[in-house]
């Protein structure tokens, strides 16, 4: 296997079989998770907070949920509560479920995520440049109507359907 950029975030590598993939990892046979993903759920109501940010490789924003990589060394655990903190200012006291590593596309990138669903507290205060929409279980079926398949993060479409239905 062969490196081919030297980037900080994302590489670019080509296997001895000549096919090239992008990895976060100095080691792509690393298989310890690179990101998290945050399902913040407002305990009392059950009702669900998405997020909408600019995303550079689509040109557009998209509806997701919080998440961000995983700081070397940092337990997942840790990372997805200060992402959760950076990016809508909550906490969480307590962890519902969370998801192994996942491989997020593996036809293009060795990136493993882990999903974690938390109930959430506190007031809601976004990061710059982020929107946010908080609805119940019941409008998130509305939701997917009416932003499409394309206007969604496919982990968040994924752990939305899994919510409602």
């Amino acid at each position: 296997m062969k490196k081919l950029t030297n980037k900080k975030w994302l590489n670019l590598f080509e296997t001895n079989q000549g096919y090239l993939f992008a990895s976060r990892k100095n080691d792509p046979l690393d298989k310890k998770a690179d990101a998290v993903v945050v399902v913040p759920i407002i305990k009392e109501t059950n009702d669900i907070i998405m997020i909408k940010e600019f995303r550079p490789a689509v040109n557009k924003y998209v509806w997701s949920f919080p998440a961000g990589l995983i700081d070397n060394g940092e337990d997942p655990i840790v990372s997805a509560k200060r992402e959760l903190k950076e990016e809508l200012g909550l906490d969480t006291d307590n962890l519902i479920a969370q998801t192994p590593p996942i491989l997020s596309s593996p036809g293009m990138t060795d990136e493993r995520v882990i999903i974690f669903f938390f109930h959430v507290f506190g007031d809601i205060t976004p990061e710059k440049g982020i929107e946010y929409k908080r609805f119940s279980r019941d409008d998130g079926i509305r939701f997917l109507k009416t932003h499409g398949r394309e206007e969604l993060d496919a982990k968040s479409y994924l752990s939305l359907i899994f919510l409602i239905y």
